[in-house]
């Protein structure tokens, strides 16, 4: 099969079992088939993009789990379970993903995220792609990932696209199929980056959008859009913005990495310049900026110190009032059972049986029996 219309027209009145398992039948086989056939081929520039798209992407997506829900999911942010991070099933996506046979893969993350505070569902599983060049079957090749996690996690699976291509009218988002009154509408999200507004993704606090943003100002590269002179201002007030964040280190580290990977330069004297200006800038992070990292950490430990200092408060409280509830309760059983202990004293010594104090005073006769012999030991 080298064609999925001449494959429909042959093949139209096979029957296969469906995957999905939508009480519908048509050819699975050819979809799978097909995929290598119609895939459009890569220029270098392209395929350069694309080689960098999948040794860096896979890190932002691991390290930048949580701001991407907060960005493409937003109903679904509150909800992320704080005791239970986001899973990655790197293994599970590649059983059900394999490589073509040309030796490409898609750049894609599996995501297992639990929630809290929700009804339904507890557990969604995203499957993130970016898409970095045109595929002719890209809309037919995410419905069939899409339909193969499907049955192997039976249901609840979100999908997202990120196409970093430079091709304006390139957004598949739609999938049709339609075989002798079988038909099929799938859809799925996605975001085109180059059609964002730069401006809106320099001021956002979410580090996603400075993944987003570095790729913008490299597919505007690509196209010429800007000059080899002018990435290295776009790229020094990337890394100025960056570094003036207030978020885990290590993100920061590894985002930095990821705009020094995916940023290039053409001409030497540019990457020297902007090496040379990215010396001045973290410079001035040690130098200058001294007193204002320190009290940046002093404030962090402050608030560590003061929430572990709460919580020992809070624990040191709590065991107080055990332990006074403990000691009011004890005391008051105390003076129960010396009260008991007169009564029965005096009854006794009025010439009642054990019995019938019992009986009066509502215990058991064993308890007023012990008591007697407490009684006969005082003697």
């Amino acid at each position: 099969v080298t064609s999925f219309d001449l494959a429909i027209t042959a093949h139209c009145l096979c029957v296969t079992s469906f995957d999905l398992a939508l009480t519908v039948h048509c050819l699975c086989v050819t979809f799978d088939l097909a995929l290598t056939a119609r895939a459009l081929p890569l220029t270098r520039q392209a395929m350069f993009s694309a080689d960098l798209l999948k040794s860096l992407a896979p890190t932002v997506f691991e390290d930048l789990a949580v701001e991407f829900i907060q960005k493409f999911y937003p109903e679904m942010y509150p909800y992320l379970d704080p005791k239970r991070p986001i899973e990655f099933l790197d293994k599970e996506l590649a059983q059900l993903t394999p490589e073509s046979e040309d030796g490409k893969r898609a750049v894609d993350k599996l995501m297992k995220v639990y929630l809290v505070g929700m009804i339904e569902p507890r557990i969604i599983y995203i499957h993130g792609e970016v898409q970095g060049y045109p595929e002719k079957v890209f809309d037919e090749r995410n419905f069939i990932y899409f339909y193969r996690l499907f049955d192997r996690f039976k249901g609840n699976i979100a999908v997202n696209v990120i196409y970093t291509d430079d091709n304006p009218n390139y957004k598949p988002s739609v999938f049709n199929y339609n075989c002798m009154g079988t038909k099929l509408l799938y859809s799925f999200p996605f975001c085109k980056v180059m059609d964002q507004d730069p401006e809106q993704l320099a001021n956002s606090e979410n580090l996603f959008d400075t993944a987003l943003l570095t790729t913008y100002w490299a597919i505007q590269r690509k196209k010429n859009l800007v000059s080899d002179e002018d990435l290295v201002g776009l790229k020094i007030d990337l890394m100025r913005r960056l570094l003036s964040k207030n978020v885990d280190k290590n993100k920061i580290r590894r985002l930095c990495d990821f705009i020094n990977g995916y940023i290039r330069f053409e001409k030497p004297e540019n990457k020297l310049n902007f090496e040379k200006k990215f010396d001045e800038l973290t410079k001035f992070e040690k130098n200058m900026g001294i007193t204002e990292i320190l009290l940046r950490q002093a404030h962090e430990e402050a608030q560590e110190s003061i929430a572990k200092a709460q919580e020992e408060a809070k624990a040191k409280a709590q065991q107080d009032i055990a332990e006074a509830k403990a000691e009011a309760k004890a005391e008051a059983q105390e003076e129960v059972n010396k009260e008991r202990k007169n009564a029965v004293r005096n009854m006794r010594q009025l010439g009642f049986s054990a019995e019938k104090i019992a009986d009066i005073l509502g215990h058991p006769q064993n308890l007023v029996l012990a008591l007697f012999k407490e009684l006969d030991a005082e003697k």
